[in-house]
């Protein structure tokens, strides 16, 4: 279960599935039938006209349990001038049927993209499956859930659709007060397939008048094999360290460079230094006249700190001279890769790279190309088949708790699949951020820029939640063929992994003060020096998080983080090794004696044992 107080989660069960309501987010979480997850996630929407979510002030009214049934009421209001939205929520379940009603009002006139209710399907139970959709004229036709990425809605016109996510259990969801279609949310790196109302082909953004209505109803009906449970116990979260390593290079990590306009002081060079970067990422836009001054400050930086530059060049229509001007500016040595885009394109076209490779290419610059957005601009405008391409990564398109906020670590290695799909090159992940930058898709201009730190800074940064995040997404991407390079957060500040001791209103910004680490500046500290990749199997991402690795020595380590505040069981088992545990804290990483966790149980078998991992814990273990 997340971490939540019980008064934010309402457990809802019959004798064939369990679900819970999470009263912070108004979402219906988890449908599972015979231990299968059958819906991730039931919510209302409402989308303002540059995509942005208005979320939810909710007001629970009633909650019935019954032997085999419940309901519950609530009320859901959407504040943000100039819109002001109402619903009233009923969730009804009875033996086999769930029932999901949105009734809503508008207070005001305001321009929306979607309002209405959105079902998340899971990906490990639907990709690849075959599905039979019902459309608006009655007609059933078989389909399926994709395997790669769909770069546009697999499934369109959707007034009912069935699909069998175990062999034990059989669904069947009827969709009534709009028409509904499907998008393939791993573009966004969220774990999970979209059912929404309001196709894309239709106009948007639309105005909604005061008083307007909108009502919609989603009914899911289970058949579940005879004899099967619906509510098991949650086990404890396993975790199985095999012995045996990865021999291909791990891929290279690096940060972006800090938006602050103070440099880097000699203090924070020395601790950037021991991280032992691969790169520090910068990024130079030539509408803009301060980019050569940036561009020495990142050199100076990566000379001091021993690593290499990744370049992120965004031309102009002058581009051709934008790259003589680049490479008369820098030489070639220095920098490991240019990612080529164009201010102006989501994904760049292809001449951009063509004129890149004249002018820096033949020049001895290595070059990327893609999108400094999402994987879905990828997607959907794909680089030549030669490139190595280029998209970055965020687990906040869409939802912005810390369920799913770790939901998604599921989805990173299909974008990763489906981008080795598009092009023969090396991929570069860059940057890796906890919030999005910019929004790429929004009507107004101005948002479509990257925007500064102090908007896009989570206050989970410099939290143990980010650096449980990280040490998810690093086992989750690390021991991936055909990644290059990893590019994660700025050094300091709001979205870095530290404060600049030059940076005197850290306090403001984040709430530590000048010069202060954060918990995430542990993990890349813990990884500076790694070799091989261990193979590591977690049962639950969203309860734990944990990465193992060789060091340069051969020394096998493991960092297993709880991004909760509660404690969490964990069974762990290093196959043939004994533990050397250590713990790190918010702070510093300390040497101590079980601290932060307790031992209960330590099992017959060799480097196995069972722990309660204190909340917001991070660990080092040393083993074999």
């Amino acid at each position: 279960m997340p971490d939540e107080t019980p008064s934010e989660i309402i457990p809802l069960q019959t004798r064939k599935f369990s679900c819970f309501f999470q009263t912070s987010t108004g979402f219906l979480r988890q449908v599972k039938s015979s231990g299968v997850e059958v819906i991730r996630a039931i919510y209302g929407t409402v989308r303002d006209k540059n995509w942005d979510t208005i979320e939810p002030r909710l007001a629970i009214e009633r909650v019935e349990h019954g032997p085999d049934s419940f309901a519950l009421h609530f009320i859901a209001h959407h504040e943000n001038e100039p819109i002001s939205f109402s619903w009233r929520g009923t969730i009804e379940g009875r033996g086999g049927v769930l029932e999901f009603t949105f009734d809503g009002r508008a207070k005001t006139s305001f321009l929306r993209n979607r309002i209405g209710i959105c079902v998340l399907h899971p990906i490990v139970e639907c990709v690849g499956r075959p599905c039979r959709v019902r459309h608006s004229d009655g007609a059933w036709k078989e389909q399926s859930f994709p395997r790669f990425i769909s770069p546009h809605q697999p499934l369109k016109d959707i007034r009912a659709l069935a699909w069998s996510p175990s062999d034990r259990v059989q669904a069947n969801i009827e969709l009534e007060g709009e028409v509904f279609e499907m998008e393939d949310q791993r573009n966004w790196t969220d774990a999970s397939f979209k059912t929404y109302s309001t196709p894309l082909e239709l106009p948007f953004p639309v105005e909604v008048s005061p008083g307007e209505q909108i009502r919609q109803r989603f009914i899911l009906s289970l058949v579940v094999e005879p004899g099967a449970i619906s509510a098991p116990d949650e086990p404890a979260n396993k975790i199985i360290i095999s012995p045996g390593s990865t021999t291909k290079p791990v891929p290279k990590i690096g940060l972006s460079a800090a938006a602050s306009a103070l440099p880097h002081s000699s203090f924070d060079r020395e601790r950037l230094a021991g991280l032992r970067l691969n790169h520090l990422r910068v990024d130079l836009r030539f509408a803009d006249a301060n980019w050569k001054t940036l561009l020495r400050r990142a050199q100076e930086d990566a000379v001091a700190i021993s690593t290499r530059l990744q370049c992120a060049l965004f031309l102009t229509d002058s581009a051709e001279q934008n790259l003589l001007d680049f490479r008369e500016a820098i030489g070639p040595e220095i920098v490991d890769i240019c990612l080529i885009f164009h201010e102006s394109e989501k994904s760049t076209a292809s001449q951009w790279l063509d004129l890149a490779e004249r002018h820096l290419g033949e020049n001895g610059f290595r070059l990327a190309t893609g999108t400094n957005a999402y994987f879905a601009e990828l997607n959907r405008q794909r680089p030549p088949r030669r490139a190595h391409a280029c998209y970055s990564i965020n687990p906040q398109v869409h939802t912005f708790d810390d369920l799913s906020l770790l939901e998604t670590l599921e989805a990173q290695p299909s974008t990763v699949e489906s981008a080795a799909q598009l092009c023969n090159g090396k991929l570069i992940l860059s940057p890796i951020t906890l919030r999005p930058r910019f929004n790429p898709n929004a009507t107004d201009p101005a948002k479509q820029r990257e925007l500064p730190s102090a908007e896009t800074a989570d206050p989970r940064q410099p939290t143990p939640f980010c650096a449980a995040w990280t040490v998810g997404s690093l086992a989750q991407l690390m021991s991936l063929d055909r990644i290059e390079s990893l590019t994660f957060y700025e050094t300091t500040g709001p979205r870095g992994i530290m404060e600049s001791q030059a940076d005197s209103s850290a306090a403001e910004s984040t709430q530590t003060g000048p010069g202060n680490i954060f918990p995430v500046y542990n993990v890349f500290q813990a990884i500076a020096g790694i070799r091989n990749v261990l193979p590591v199997s977690i049962s639950n991402h969203a309860l734990v998080t944990a990465f193992a690795f060789q060091d340069e020595h051969g020394q096998s380590i493991a960092l297993i983080a709880n991004p909760t505040a509660e404690p969490k069981p964990v069974t762990l088992h290093v196959v043939d090794s004994d533990l050397d545990i250590l713990n790190v804290d918010e702070i510093e990483v300390r040497r101590t004696s079980h601290e932060g966790m307790t031992v209960t149980e330590v099992g017959p078998a060799r480097g196995q044992v069972k722990l309660q991992l204190a909340p917001h814990v991070l660990l080092r273990l040393q083993f074999g």
